[in-house]
């Protein structure tokens, strides 16, 4: 099995591609991983991997000698195939502009029906019906972002930004393009001003707009002139994806119409889609083994910590006991001499015995119990 050579969600290496293709036939292992066979012969080729002949497995089968072509030598003798090992199935990441082809075709060939704008909105998308009516009864909103030519859907409504004149046209095109997004089994979702396209469950804003031209208009109580510039619909409609610095746009043209690149926004769309959760999954997988490594080096921090107060404590009472010692020796010379001097009066015989306590109350090892030094810390005592 390949799981027992690779790790899951880890590409499948030269080295280890050679020896499994050696080993299993490409037809099996294309029904196997459910991949086209002819799409593992081209990763084969494209990373110089030799394949046994016609005869090899006819051979292995009745037992009789083969002869192994030896793997190439090549520069990264162990680098990356673009085969992907995801739940147990090979999946073939393919060049960008391979699965943007693929992509378009399968849409145009699948859905060509859908890839047609109406000339009338027929049974339009309950998104589109919402917005022909809140276009309809357009108030123009307050703001300086809000151009005065452009009329704004309203929010939570699908996010159109078109001159009076082009509504319709904008309308029939939103309501094709919802309708190709749900027949490939995607949807949209609108909260507030945003619309985005929900498509392998990653969300993308998207917009449609009228591309706007600066125009000279001559004005008498503008300050500066006698002129100033305004922004006025151009009668060209957009679509847009994204937003800030990534965002991507496409415009109709006097000979090429917003409908026609349809296929090519939905297939950039998902492709997209399929990108950002690669990178969410990779930002997943690294903020897991970060709070991994962050929790292993928080436990041995606080383990050192641990190390550290124990070993503090340790000097702490070595050096009380050291200090019990030196007055459990001034205890004794007190006595001493006052026996040596017939001067171990009752009151001193009453202080050896205060002393003795308060010494056996200091000691670390001993620490006799006392009522009124209860609540003080002999390592703090001073």
């Amino acid at each position: 099995m390949v799981s027992n050579t690779t790790t899951d969600n880890t590409f499948i290496t030269r080295n280890q591609l050679y020896l499994i293709v050696w080993k299993t036939p490409i037809s099996k292992l294309a029904k196997q991983y459910e991949i086209a066979e002819s799409s593992l012969r081209k990763v084969c080729k494209d990373a110089e991997i030799p394949l046994p002949n016609s005869g090899y497995w006819s051979k292995i089968k009745f037992n009789k000698p083969v002869e192994t072509t030896l793997l190439p030598k090549i520069k990264d003798d162990n680098q990356q195939t673009n085969i992907q090992l995801i739940n147990d199935k090979w999946v073939i990441e393919e060049h960008f502009q391979t699965a943007f082809h693929r992509i378009k075709n399968e849409i145009e060939n699948k859905h060509s029906q859908l890839l047609k704008t109406p000339e009338k909105l027929i049974k339009p998308h309950p998104l589109i019906k919402a917005a022909k009516a809140d276009l309809k009864n357009y108030k123009h909103p307050n703001g300086w972002m809000f151009k005065e030519h452009i009329r704004y859907t309203s929010p939570n409504i699908v996010n159109i930004e078109v001159g009076k004149e082009n509504i319709f046209k904008a309308l029939c095109y939103m309501d094709t393009f919802i309708k190709l997004l749900e027949k490939r089994n995607h949807s949209i979702v609108i909260n507030g001003y945003h619309t985005e396209a929900v498509i392998f469950e990653e969300r993308i804003t998207i917009k449609c707009r009228e591309i706007l031209k600066r125009i000279k208009v001559k004005d008498s109580n503008y300050h500066y002139s006698s002129e100033r510039t305004e922004l006025v619909p151009s009668g060209i409609i957009a679509f847009e994806m994204g937003e800030s610095f990534k965002k991507r746009e496409w415009r109709e043209s006097a000979t090429k119409p917003l409908e026609s690149k349809l296929s090519n926004i939905v297939a950039i769309l998902e492709l997209k889609a399929q990108n950002i959760k690669k990178e969410r999954i990779e930002n997943e997988k690294w903020h897991r083994e970060y709070e991994k490594q962050r929790k292993i080096e928080e436990e041995l921090k606080a383990l050192l910590q641990a190390e550290v107060n124990k070993f503090k404590l340790l000097k702490e009472n070595a050096k009380r006991w050291q200090e019990t010692v030196e007055i459990r020796n001034y205890i004794q010379a007190v006595e001493t001499n006052a026996i040596n001097t017939k001067s171990l009066t009752a009151e001193l015989k009453e202080w050896l015995e205060w002393a003795n306590q308060k010494s056996d109350w200091y000691d670390p090892i001993i620490q006799k119990e006392d009522t009124l030094f209860a609540k003080l810390n002999p390592n703090k005592f001073e």
